[in-house]
């Protein structure tokens, strides 16, 4: 009876070891990873990349040289640039500015009467000038205003003189060059060429920008 009790005993042990050892396996089995832990796993076609346009739509840095006021010293510029290896183009740019105002008495043909006007002008703190010159002769400057506001209120102060005024706009527009050389050739502007440039158009600025195109001069 005895060896019989100690075989029974010996055999619950190992199945309560058994069943204890498949219970922690089977938990580290089923346990899920929690998310903090867990990779993040994505197919090559679902990871986001940069296409060739968007790499390609970067803006390029272009050398700006200028401005010149004719298009023969943007040329003799450039020419100095391409002897040295670089490449560019010569571009002409209109530059709008707000227009001024011509204030004149209208040409008076008899000559007694155009002397008395312009000295009663003057008497009257006018800055008033005869032209001579064809096309205006005998007419009566008075002056370059910046607005027309000004202009009619020199008008109010000329209605007592009894004259006929006339307002000739003239515009303030005007052309200007650059060189523009592309990315990359704006290195060859170094050492004694970079010495010579500066000697031979010493009011010229250099700046770098996105490059864009304007009026190509021929």
């Amino acid at each position: 009876m005895r060896w019989f009790f100690f075989a029974l005993l010996g055999a619950n042990l190992f199945f309560i070891f058994w069943f204890g050892l498949n219970s922690v396996v089977g938990d580290a089995v089923v346990k899920p990873l929690s998310d903090e832990s867990a990779p993040t796993i994505q197919l090559l076609s679902e990871v986001d990349l940069p296409s060739l346009s968007e790499l390609s739509s970067q803006p390029r840095k272009c050398d700006y040289y200028g401005p010149f006021f004719t298009s023969d010293e943007s040329k003799g510029f450039l020419a100095l640039i391409e002897g040295r290896g670089g490449e560019g183009q010569n571009l002409e740019e209109w530059v709008r500015s707000p227009p001024y105002y011509k204030l004149y008495v209208a040409p008076l043909s008899n000559g007694v009467e155009l002397e008395g006007v312009l000295n009663r002008l003057r008497a009257g703190r006018f800055d008033a000038e005869l032209v001579r010159e064809r096309g205006r002769r005998n007419s009566i400057w008075l002056g370059d205003y910046e607005t027309l506001q000004h202009i009619e209120q020199l008008k109010s102060r000329l209605t007592k003189y009894n004259v006929n005024v006339e307002v000739l706009e003239r515009s303030r527009d005007y052309r200007q060059f650059w060189v523009v050389l592309g990315p990359g050739s704006g290195s060859v502007v170094e050492g004694d060429l970079k010495a010579l440039l500066l000697e031979k158009y010493p009011e010229i600025i250099h700046k770098e920008k996105v490059c864009k195109s304007v009026a190509l001069v021929k």
